[in-house]
């Protein structure tokens, strides 16, 4: 069975970053709305690549909440 990933957490009010439209507002292209359907009708995630890492983001009043999904190493630099 595969481990369940944890949430992390930032602090962060809602009233300073609002990942709706940050995210889809239309200058990134690389996130996607996302819901499970364990979900709150109302909640939203976010999934997205950013530094060769899968990230699902969501957001409380006070707390921005992220998942890595997975990560791919960088190549050496020589």
């Amino acid at each position: 069975m595969a481990a369940t990933i944890k949430w992390r957490s930032l602090l962060c009010d809602y009233n300073q970053l609002q990942l709706k439209a940050t995210l889809l507002g239309g200058q990134s292209f690389r996130w996607k709305n996302y819901k499970p359907t364990a979900l709150d009708q109302h909640e939203t995630e976010f999934i997205g690549v950013f530094a060769n890492i899968v990230w699902v983001l969501r957001q409380t009043e006070r707390e921005l909440q992220y998942r890595i999904v997975g990560e791919q190493p960088y190549p050496n630099k020589a």
